[in-house]
């Protein structure tokens, strides 16, 4: 062991000395009072330029310090905001350095939150996701099925007259019920958020498609779905989109290779004769000649109709902008997102009208159009004619009271369709508002 030369400073009274001593390598300081340290530093610093020796070392951290080394803090409190405490003093641990905040210990947690945070998110969504799903088909399910519920009371001629008009009243009130949800909110729009009006020719196209839409939704519930077994009006009901499915061949090609754009074509060119093969029905079912002459032309016609009120969402293409009709088209899906409420006030009253109208029209023959006027007299369920009679509810009524009287079962299927609708409706709308933000 070799000591190294012992520095001794004396002061006056000798009650404080300061002593460096370097053994092994191994630096000892003990302090000096404050009103010392300037001789001391003087003194020292002599001796060290004599000698050609490094400067001693700093002071070692005091006892406060080395609590804090002994317990280190967390890291996420390196980098919280100083704080003040009652007596007016800051705490100053950590928070000038870098090196501890941005450690890899601090780097690791932070990766390791950032992955279970996106996997939590993956759950959350995929969650999300089944949920609508479920909801949307389910309600979409029984929607379908309470309204094949009034069509099949409707079509059923073994009844008294009136309660055909009934049935058919309650049909309507389950698709007015939209059109009236949609002329509500459109006054609440048009007064307080839309100020500009829209072109008078757009305005007249709209109204014209929505009325043509509306006249084949009539046509289709109250003289087509009654001709044919649920069977087949479920099989019809697929085959609404004929329009969107031509438009959608020339909108789908963009952004993709030759070969991927061969097979979209070739699908959305077979989903048209999909569509297309609801209108070989009335040649495939077994009806009367008069009926199937009949379908053969109002089937496609409902279609058709039906189909064009679906035109907005595949106009808006690349590739056929190059025609000048169907720039005007694109121009005027600008204008209508601007406009859409102050055009629909109005055509929502014209889908009314046009509704209420065709289903007067497509009233059965052999009902006389004069009982609209008796629908609130007392028609008992007994039935009866020159060759049969029937006790409509089962036997489980009195024959001589109205079935829309005495029971309120009758309107089970009408709430029921416009409950599952606006579910179907409002969920699917949020559905596909969820895409198109994950898709931007």
């Amino acid at each position: 062991m070799v000591n190294r030369p012992v520095s001794l400073v004396y002061v006056k009274r000798l009650h404080v000395f300061s002593l460096y001593i370097n053994v092994n390598k191994i630096d000892t300081y003990l302090h000096l009072p404050s009103h010392y340290a300037g001789e001391y530093n003087s003194r020292m610093h002599r001796m060290m330029h004599q000698s050609q020796q490094p400067p001693p070392a700093p002071p070692p951290p005091s006892s406060s310090t080395t609590t804090k080394s002994q317990n280190p803090r967390k890291l996420n409190e390196s980098i919280r905001p100083k704080k003040s405490n009652l007596a007016g003093q800051t705490n100053n641990g950590y928070w000038w350095d870098v090196a501890h905040v941005t450690s890899r210990l601090y780097e690791q947690e932070q990766s390791t939150n950032k992955e279970r945070r996106l996997t939590f998110r993956r759950i959350v969504k995929i969650c999300v996701y089944i949920i609508f799903f479920c909801v949307v088909l389910t309600s979409a399910v029984v929607s379908k099925l309470s309204l094949f519920t009034m069509i099949n009371s409707y079509k059923t001629l073994e009844q008294p007259q009136i309660y055909i008009i009934r049935w058919q009243i309650l049909l309507l009130i389950a698709m007015i019920i939209p059109y009236l949800l949609t002329f509500i909110h459109s006054i609440q729009l048009s007064f307080f958020c839309i100020k500009h009006s829209p072109p008078f020719i757009l305005a007249i196209w709209i109204h014209f498609v929505e009325a043509c839409h509306t006249l084949g939704l009539s046509l289709l519930v109250f003289r087509i779905l009654p001709s044919m077994d649920n069977v087949s009006g479920l099989f019809i009901l697929n085959g609404v989109c004929i329009v969107p499915s031509i438009l959608n061949i020339f909108s789908s090609h963009r952004g993709h290779n030759q070969t991927i754009k061969t097979l979209i074509l070739v699908t959305d060119i077979a989903s048209v004769f999909m569509q297309l093969c609801g209108f070989f029905i009335p040649v495939i079912l077994s009806t009367n000649a008069q009926t199937s002459s009949r379908l053969q032309w109002q089937l496609p016609l409902a279609l058709f109709l039906i189909s064009i009120g679906y035109w907005e969402g595949f106009v808006e293409t690349r590739v056929i902008s190059k025609h000048h009709l169907f720039k005007w088209f694109q121009t005027g899906i600008k204008a209508l997102k601007k406009t859409r409420p102050k055009i629909y006030v109005t055509a929502s009253l014209l889908k009314i009208f046009v509704l209420i109208s065709s289903a007067i029209v497509f009233l059965p023959s052999s009902v006389d159009k004069q009982a609209y006027w008796k629908i609130f007299e007392q028609i008992p369920i007994g039935y009866s004619d020159a060759n049969t009679r029937r006790v409509l509810g089962g036997g489980l009524f009195d024959e001589q009271e109205d079935l829309f009287r005495i029971t309120y079962e009758v309107y089970v299927p009408l709430i029921v369709q416009i409950l599952s609708s606006c579910i179907c409706y409002y969920t699917g709308r949020i559905a596909c508002k969820v895409i198109e933000i994950e898709t931007q």
